[in-house]
């Protein structure tokens, strides 16, 4: 019995010798399909962020932009002299037109629509648009 065993033992130890260690050149081959799978989707999805990044960032820099550009025409004493085009760097161009859409002789009141546009490449675009009423008496002042 005891050279059965033997045997046996003897046979899954020279089986065991007789094989092969390490990698073969298909399993090294899938290893690294699948590591340059995952590092171009690593890279895409940072490339996708960047643009949503700048994108909002162009955005920011259009409120700023829109936001000063309607308080100076708030701010002066005689609205339809604030029409007019400004370039802010960059491709940034605000544009700002005055309408007069209401005027009460009676009362020398006339209110106002001014419309702030934004643009900036290659296709952004940002709109305000607020009123602003004006006494003439005080326009005069």
């Amino acid at each position: 019995m005891a050279s059965g065993l033997t045997t046996l033992l003897e046979r899954s130890s020279s089986n065991e010798s007789d094989k092969q260690q390490g990698f073969s050149l298909l399993e090294v081959m899938v290893a690294v399909a699948i590591l340059a799978i995952a590092i171009a989707s690593i890279f895409r999805l940072y490339s996708v962020a960047l643009r949503g990044t700048m994108k909002a960032e162009n955005y920011n820099r259009a409120v700023i932009i829109a936001n000063s550009m309607m308080d100076e025409a708030l701010a002066v004493k005689d609205v339809e002299e604030a029409e007019g085009t400004e370039d802010f760097g960059d491709g940034f161009q605000a544009v700002r037109t005055v309408e007069k859409i209401y005027e009460d002789e009676d009362t020398l009141s006339a209110i106002y629509k001014i419309t702030v546009t934004v643009t900036w490449p290659p296709s952004g675009r940002f709109v305000v648009t607020s009123l602003r009423s004006v006494n003439e008496e005080e326009k005069k002042k």
